[in-house]
């Protein structure tokens, strides 16, 4: 009964869902009709009967939804506009209601819980930070760890048919520290971090001298430069064929010379991973053809698996996008 007042049958997806109650947010008396709906729902959440919604009660509803215990308190304490504990019916309708209609951020925009403000989606940045760190989750397990660097680290190795030390593992442990450490929880939240750190100013400053670390694994000789070779060996066993290997590798060598060098290198590195907007850099991992759709960045915290929705993305904290690690800064790790 409930699925029907706020489903029923006249959809079929998300999309055409979106769309009907976009079109109801334009009725008049919209907040009036809506109040009286989200009784129904209310009469759920009130699992003993008796006319209100306890604390209790609100968190049985919205945790299991993936709202943590801090940020369901906050909502909790939103709802409850005349801070006596409990919620009413008419409180509980009027918040539902201003969540689904409001066109406007207000506190009511946090009913299922707190979610950050964040910039409008780029869905190409999102999408380049979601591409390489699928090809760097070696394991597909969501996160990328410092064993996966050493593993893509002793492929490189092996492809230049060189022997990988122990200073060579250390090298890729390092870059690992730089690139994520363990100040991040999943793809989204790693990609999150990724972007307030290009938010910074001066990020691409910032980013090539974090990046150098990455170069001294793929400089396998210690030669200085990194000769088509060793970056064969560096992007193809991320998955890449030889030919797109090589358009990336002629993108990156800037002054023709047949090798990179540590600056051309961190320079092409740093704006795949921070330029907003669409340039050779994009295929510094290899020639890469973007689809222009939303990248899937794994579960999102109670409103499903999409990145793109229409109350933004809901995280519970933030943290700083650089700090110290092993003695070198880093775009993700947070001590």
């Amino acid at each position: 009964m409930l699925g029907r007042l706020f489903f029923g049958v006249g959809y079929e997806s998300r999309e055409s869902w979106v769309k009907k109650t976009l079109a109801f947010s334009s009725m008049e008396n919209k907040i009036e009709i809506s109040r009286a709906i989200h009784i129904a729902l209310i009469k759920c959440v009130d699992l003993d009967g008796d006319g209100i919604c306890s604390w209790t009660e609100f968190a049985a509803f919205v945790m299991p939804l993936g709202v943590s215990e801090h940020d369901a308190k906050a909502a909790f304490a939103i709802v409850d506009t005349n801070k006596n504990g409990v919620i009413d019916e008419m409180e509980f309708a009027e918040a539902i209601s201003r969540y689904y209609l409001d066109t406007e951020p207000n506190p009511f925009e946090n009913v299922f819980g707190v979610w950050a403000k964040r910039t409008p989606d780029n869905h190409f940045l999102n999408a380049k930070l979601a591409r390489i760190f699928d090809m760097q989750d070696r394991r597909k397990i969501g996160k990328v760890e410092a064993r996966d660097f050493v593993a893509w680290g002793r492929k490189c190795a092996q492809f230049a048919n060189v022997k990988f030390t122990d200073e060579m593992s250390q090298r890729w442990k390092n870059a690992w520290a730089a690139f994520y450490g363990k100040g991040y929880e999943g793809k989204r939240d790693w990609v999150k971090k990724m972007l307030e750190f290009g938010n910074m100013e001066n990020n691409i400053v910032i980013g090539k001298a974090i990046i150098v670390s990455l170069f001294k694994c793929v400089d396998l000789d210690g030669d200085g430069v990194c000769t088509w070779t060793e970056f064969a060996a560096f992007v193809m066993p991320l998955g890449i064929d030889e030919e797109d290997a090589k358009k990336a590798f002629e993108i990156i060598d800037l002054d023709g010379k047949g090798t990179i060098d540590d600056m051309e290198f961190a320079e092409a590195c740093a704006h795949y991973y921070f330029d907003p907007k669409r340039s050779a850099y994009e295929n510094f991992y290899g020639v890469w053809e973007w689809d222009k759709k939303p990248p899937n960045l794994g579960r999102q915290k109670a409103t499903g698996d999409d990145f793109q929705d229409n109350k933004g993305k809901r995280e519970s904290t933030s943290s700083n996008a650089q700090t110290a690690v092993s003695g070198e800064s880093s775009c993700c790790a947070i001590q």
